[in-house]
Formats: C-alpha cells, sequence, structure tokens
C-alpha cells in the first residue's frame, strides 16, 4: 500500500524539481569550499578556521538557493 500510494503521490516535476535543486547545492558547497580554500594562510589552525567557515556559509547559502528555487517553482 506505501508503494502504491508513493507512485500515485510522486510527478515528475517533483523529480525535475529535485534534480535542479541539487544540481545548484552541490555548485554552491563546491564554490563555498574553493573560495574559503583561497583564504587560508599560515598552518593547520588557519585549514580549521576556513573549513568550518565554509560549512556554516555553505550551509546558509544552501537555504538561500532552497528558498529561491521552492519560490520560483512554486509559482511556475
Amino acid at each position: 500500500a506505501y508503494y502504491k500510494q508513493t507512485a500515485e503521490a510522486l510527478v515528475a516535476k517533483d523529480l525535475m524539481t529535485g534534480m535542479i535543486k541539487s544540481a545548484f547545492f552541490a555548485l554552491v558547497i563546491c564554490w563555498t569550499g574553493i573560495y574559503r580554500g583561497f583564504q587560508v594562510e599560515g598552518g593547520a589552525e588557519s585549514v580549521g578556521q576556513k573549513t568550518t567557515s565554509s560549512v556554516v556559509t555553505a550551509i546558509f547559502l544552501i537555504i538561500v538557493v532552497d528558498l529561491a528555487w521552492t519560490t520560483l517553482f512554486y509559482f511556475m
């Protein structure tokens, strides 16, 4: 019953929006890591600080990107 109801509720639009959003999430994570990685100066302490900063920034940007795409897809 669960699989049948899931298959009935799932539409192609949901799958496409999920794929598009996940691609943008991957880009945000990648670009944030690269940007913060280029800011590393000094030794291992700086690497740790920039890694933490990269994670926090990426999480924030993923929320913003998710909000933007969800808003766009809602009105389409």
